[in-house]
């Protein structure tokens, strides 16, 4: 991969990173509505937690933070990649 190559691909996975965390906001915000609810029929905040974690929203939710910590990840690694390119580059490495 060219470090042109690497940076196109870091400017794709920190868009898909945005695009997660503007579904996480509105799943959160869902979720403030959901969870009053859940809150009445349960006798704790922990048990209403779980219930709301095995929603259809609240796996989702789950799902996407895994993804982002993920993505956050490999946004780090491409940016040293790049990093290490242009030292090689310059012969600085």
């Amino acid at each position: 991969m060219t470090p042109r190559e690497t940076a196109d691909e870091r400017v794709k996975e920190a868009q898909y990173y945005v695009k997660l965390g503007e579904r996480l906001n509105e799943i959160h915000r869902a979720k403030m509505k959901a969870w009053a609810e859940l809150r009445k029929s349960c006798k704790s905040i922990v048990e209403t937690d779980r219930m709301w974690e095995m929603t259809e929203l609240g796996l989702e939710e789950k799902e996407i933070k895994i993804k982002m910590k993920c993505k956050a990840i490999k946004i780090s690694s491409l940016k040293t990649q790049i990093e290490v390119m242009n030292l090689e580059a310059r012969n600085q490495y």
